[in-house]
């Protein structure tokens, strides 16, 4: 049988040719494909790739800026069987040294057949594959747009078991790791995650995240596929300058979803005009997931989109991940996340979750992330305490709720790292996979507090840098989003002392003197930690991720080596 994702195609195509399925904004201008013309372009670039020897098995890359060809050329592999996997492109906001570094590395591990990308982009890519056997096109090549689809082309048939694509880790914590995903497992998801959110054929999605992130490539571009519903896809790099175009493409396409990140939240309204008005009172949903979704930036969020119609149930909240394909959890799209706050004191000493009221002065806030999704289980495997000895002679009291990290398994967790037994095996835990996030369950709703790689363990406390970073965003003359927490040794106190980065528009002495200093007051007020060193540094400084996430590491290690950034 052919791949599933295939056949939903030409059902969808059969069902209505004519039905909008992507409206893309690509450089000024509007390109519209209907599920025939989907189906069309799928067949004409299967007959492109097999004209250039792809077979089933073989991997594609595909390396493009924001346009409809990526769509096409995607479904167009797994037409031939073969593995399609979606990779960033480089941009000047990235460190090129890194950037080729890790790719270099990932193309010897991954051994591509074929690989679509831009003219510019060839030299670099060629070099980086040294002489590995892989074929680059041109996506601009005279021969490719004039190809047209061979009518007796069928797609190759496979089994449920069969690895459909490929995600790449975005690299936070790590070397890229090619998350392998079968078509039974998307399947799988696709069903559960549509289910829970009341996902079908009447649904537009609106978006500007790159199919290169989970997000972008499972929410909002395969789940509409599946359900024959519509994709409204604008420009990251075009958002990133004009976030309100994202309002404006849910109001005009009166589209009813949009998954985004929490820090792209905090940029909507850092930026929205305030002479634009939107009508989003239509909206289904608004999924703040990918990062820790924080409250008060939702609640931010919410203040400023009230007046173009926003309502609080209408702001919900994912936790999700490449090696489950994309949803863990989903809160109910019926009525506004719930959220708890927690005795930090109890938290942070002892890694518990004990209720306090939402005014307790030593309180911290976490937004709920719903329930998990059906045909997933999960666990939380409690962390030890940072002060072992101070716990020992502390009960636990009736309500305190174990604080560890996440793990999961399930019909559709991953089949493994591509070509990576060594990660595989230091991943999974007797059939269960350590996500290595930290959360807790609270009235069968899961709540995150951190990533364990990002807890800064402090004279006995633990600290988590993303809170850290939270309450510095605050803080005026900072950036907002732009701050990275992380911790070094100190000999003289044999403890772990915190460094902050931050990046600011202020040049005078005075001005920069008086914003670190409010830097460590906040955080000493909220946290009762003491920052032992607050560096302020120009815009673009800090190094992102390709998925938009700043890289905790790789600026620790530009730190440690780079006096320039101790001055």
């Amino acid at each position: 049988m052919p791949m599933f994702l295939l056949e939903t195609l030409q059902k969808h195509k059969d069902l209505g040719r004519f039905k909008p399925f992507l409206v893309s904004h690509e450089d000024g201008l509007t390109r519209q494909f209907s599920y025939g013309d989907a189906f069309d372009e799928t067949r004409r670039w299967a007959d492109i790739l097999s004209r250039n020897l792809v077979q089933k098995g073989d991997i594609v890359f595909l390396a493009l800026k924001h346009r409809h060809e990526i769509y096409f050329g995607f479904l167009g592999a797994m037409w031939l069987g073969a593995i399609p996997a979606i990779i960033p492109f480089p941009t000047p906001k990235q460190d090129m040294d890194i950037y080729w570094r890790e790719y270099r590395a990932m193309f010897a591990q991954v051994n591509p057949r074929l690989l679509v990308t831009y003219a510019d982009n060839i030299p670099a890519i060629r070099d980086a594959l040294a002489k590995q056997p892989c074929t680059i096109l041109d996506i601009d090549d005279r021969s490719l747009v004039s190809a047209t689809a061979l009518s007796e082309l069928k797609p190759v048939c496979g089994a449920l078991n069969d690895t459909a694509l490929l995600q790449f880790s975005s690299g936070t914590t790590g070397l890229r790791k090619g998350v392998m995903l079968s078509h039974g497992q998307l399947l799988q998801h696709m069903v559960a995650y549509s289910q829970a959110i009341g996902f079908s054929s009447k649904d537009i999605v609106a978006s500007w995240l790159p199919l290169y992130h989970d997000m972008g490539l499972i929410a909002c571009f395969l789940l509409p596929l599946y359900a024959g519903a519509t994709i409204v896809s604008l420009d990251a790099f075009e958002w990133v300058a004009q976030p309100w175009k994202l309002l404006q493409a849910l109001d005009t396409y009166r589209a009813t979803f949009a998954w985004m990140p929490n820090f792209a939240l905090q940029h909507v309204v850092r930026t929205l005009p305030g002479d634009l008005v939107f009508d989003l009172q239509h909206v289904r949903a608004v999924i703040n997931c990918s990062e820790v979704c924080r409250p008060q930036t939702a609640q931010t969020f919410l203040d400023t989109m009230r007046s173009h119609g926003l309502r609080a149930e209408q702001l919900q909240t994912c936790y999700g991940m490449a090696e489950a394909v994309f949803a863990i959890s989903q809160s109910s799209l019926e009525t506004s996340p719930r959220s708890v706050t927690v005795d930090r004191y109890l938290l942070e000493r002892f890694s518990r979750a004990r209720i306090v009221d939402p005014y307790y002065r030593n309180g911290q806030t976490f937004l709920s992330c719903g329930h998990v999704l059906e045909s997933v289980q999960l666990r939380i495997v409690p962390l030890a305490p940072a002060d072992e000895v101070l716990s020992s002679t502390l009960d636990a009291a009736p309500g305190d709720i174990d604080v560890g990290e996440i793990q999961i398994r399930g019909g559709y967790l991953f089949s493994g790292y591509f070509r990576n037994d060594d990660a595989t095996r230091a991943a999974m835990t007797d059939g269960w996979y350590k996500t290595g996030d930290i959360g807790f369950i609270e009235a069968e709703e899961l709540f995150i507090c951190g990533r364990l790689k990002e807890i800064l363990i402090v004279h006995g406390r633990n600290y988590y840098a993303n809170d850290i970073e939270g309450i510095v965003s605050q803080v005026d003359g900072i950036k907002p989003g732009r701050a990275v927490a992380f911790s070094i040794e100190d000999a003289d106190s044999d403890s772990e002392e915190v460094i902050l980065l931050a990046e600011s528009d202020a040049t005078a002495g005075e001005t920069r003197t008086s914003i670190q200093r409010a830097v460590k007051t906040a955080v000493f007020n909220r946290m009762e930690l003491t920052l032992r060193s607050v560096l302020l540094v120009a815009p673009g400084t800090l190094i992102k991720t390709t998925s938009g996430k700043l890289c905790r590491e790789t600026n620790k290690t530009r730190y440690l080596h780079a006096e320039s950034m101790k001055a």
